[in-house]
């Protein structure tokens, strides 16, 4: 649960750090003045999209990379049904 929430925070401190930097620059002001017509906030949504959907699926090859490589398999059901049993390394 740490791990999805670190994800969120980090993805979100990221587009935040991103609008504040366009500001302070006066990169839309510049646009602005040039009359291109670029929209900030729909470019934003769209970053913020394409960022978190290719960090989710970092995240989520990471995990299977690591378990391949440490040579565990994944849990199984031990005999108590309340208890998960890690499988046993593979060396």
């Amino acid at each position: 649960m740490m791990r999805i929430i670190l994800f969120w925070a980090t993805n979100i401190a990221i587009i935040i750090v991103i609008s504040i930097v366009f500001n302070l620059l006066g990169i839309t002001s510049i646009l602005d003045a040039k009359s291109v017509g670029l929209d900030f906030n729909a470019l934003l949504i769209i970053s913020a999209v394409i960022g978190m959907s290719g960090s989710f699926i970092s995240l989520a090859m990471t995990k299977i990379f690591c378990k391949a490589g440490d040579g565990r398999a994944g849990h199984r059901q031990s005999p108590n049904a309340d208890r998960a049993t890690v499988v046993q390394y593979r060396r």
